[in-house]
């Protein structure tokens, strides 16, 4: 791998690991406070688990990134990762909308747990999102 690359590849495997984190947060979160408290939302394992998966499968990610010689380290897949990463911000974003627009957050219904994970959970992955798109456009642009 030369040189030039090496920052970028670095640089996602940081964000990368950063975003497994918040992933893992919200899964340990809704497992936990559903799962050994006496509140009660009946989607609870679902979101859960598949928070945890996606830490799971961002953790892969982030730990192939740390060897230089990864698929995932070529320019086209550094790309490719970064569409993907702000297809997810914005994907964030518009599911904060909907959940601040529908008036979900002000029910007082017994899934308040699960709406603070997810406004809190929706807010860092937009922000890690898009802190890693720009960074990856900064890298790529002094590469050039």
């Amino acid at each position: 791998m030369s040189a030039s690359r090496e920052p970028r590849r670095l640089r996602a495997s940081h964000d990368a690991w950063w975003m497994a984190g918040a992933y893992g947060l919200g899964a340990a979160v809704m497992l936990a406070g559903y799962g050994a408290t006496s509140l009660y939302w009946q989607h609870w394992w679902q979101y859960g688990a598949g928070m945890a998966v996606i830490a799971l499968g961002v953790a892969a990610y982030a730990q192939a990134l740390r060897s230089a010689d990864s698929a995932f380290a070529t320019p086209r897949m550094l790309d490719l990762v970064a569409l993907l990463t702000l297809s997810q911000g914005v994907a964030a974003l518009g599911g904060l909308i909907f959940l601040v627009g529908s008036g979900k957050l002000w029910a007082g219904k017994s899934d308040w747990l699960a709406n603070c994970v997810f406004v809190a959970g929706g807010l860092a992955v937009a922000a890690l999102s898009f802190r890693g798109v720009l960074a990856q456009r900064r890298l790529k642009q002094s590469a050039a």
